[in-house]
């Protein structure tokens, strides 16, 4: 991607390498208690196979107690023997536990000096934005415009120009250089700044989970009503109908598939659940159908959400339009 493929694949390989060497040493930890609860329950079944046969040297046992005295540490370490196979799962658990919490410290402290808007979106004001993957070349030319409340704004330009690398900076998952405003707060500034601004990408991931539950990511307190409202929107209430399951299908690799032009208005209607202000859409109609694009353009500017579209066609009822150059 334009530079970036590189540094990306040399951090997964670091998180794969650590990934595997935290395995290794969770399976030498299972591998060392399993031989000592193994050493432990022989040692007992031994221990008490002795004590039976002192006792019945000293004093004629009956061979049922002899029988139990020897069987007693089985069904003693039974229970034991029967969380075997949880011994890896539980560590994979603790290690996860504890690579959130680790998560959860860096969250924090990458928010301390970050400020939260305390008030609605009133106005978006860019200037002089540039953005690039990498410290030694800037990939688009500056570019500045300004969004008020309610206002649709589509940035268009030719293939290779910027327009999803602006759009990835201004969701804050790019750095960028120049100013961008939110109610005169910098963006980078912004404290937990998903709550305001949220978006759909070209490529959305469906989760092998029901629909519903790939909706409700955007909005987990989401009711079944609203999800349906928004599959209207994007016209893909008439599938939710020849689902066997409904909302509740399974869907993704392991469950019904969904042909291309599916999966992008599932993106957008995922997109269009978040309660975020500010809507950052990625080619949201892209390859649909010309008329399903225009009735889809239509329910969602009629929504009066304040909009961001990267797009090469359509949406031409946008309050404004930003023509990108490289």
């Amino acid at each position: 991607m334009y530079g970036y493929l590189n540094e990306r694949l040399a951090k997964t390989s670091v998180i794969e390498d650590a990934i595997w060497k935290k395995e290794n040493s969770l399976l030498r930890h299972v591998r060392r208690y399993q031989f000592f609860f193994v050493l432990a329950m022989g040692f007992t079944v031994v221990s008490l196979a002795l004590m039976a046969s002192h006792l019945n040297s000293q004093k004629d046992l009956p061979a049922v107690q002899i029988t139990m005295l020897i069987f007693l540490p089985l069904v003693m370490f039974e229970g034991i023997t029967a969380w075997y196979p949880n011994l890896y799962s539980a560590g994979k658990m603790l290690l996860a536990r504890s690579e959130i919490k680790t998560l959860q410290e860096e969250i924090q402290e990458l928010s301390i000096g970050k400020v939260s808007l305390d008030s609605s979106i009133v106005e978006i004001s860019a200037t002089n934005v540039q953005v690039k993957w990498d410290d030694n070349q800037h990939f688009m030319t500056p570019v500045s415009f300004t969004l008020k409340s309610g206002e649709c704004l589509v940035i268009r330009g030719r293939s290779g120009s910027g327009k999803s690398t602006l759009s990835m900076a201004l969701l804050g998952l790019l750095p960028y250089e120049g100013s961008v405003l939110i109610n005169d707060v910098e963006l980078r500034d912004i404290d937990d700044l998903w709550m305001y601004i949220t978006g759909s990408i070209q490529s959305g991931h469906v989760f092998n989970t029901s629909l519903r539950e790939n909706l409700k990511i955007a909005s987990p307190m989401a009711l079944d009503e609203e999800l349906l409202k928004v599959l209207g929107i994007v016209e893909l209430d008439s599938l939710v109908d020849h689902l066997p399951d409904g909302l509740s299908t399974i869907i993704g690799d392991l469950g019904r598939g969904l042909s291309g032009g599916e999966v992008k208005r599932l993106n957008l209607a995922r997109a269009l659940l978040s309660p975020a202000p500010v809507l950052i859409l990625d080619e949201p109609t892209e390859h649909l159908d010309s008329d399903l694009a225009v009735r889809i353009e239509d329910r969602v500017l009629a929504l009066g959400r304040t909009l961001i579209v990267v797009t090469h066609s359509g949406w031409n009822r946008a309050t404004n339009t930003l023509q990108l150059l490289r």
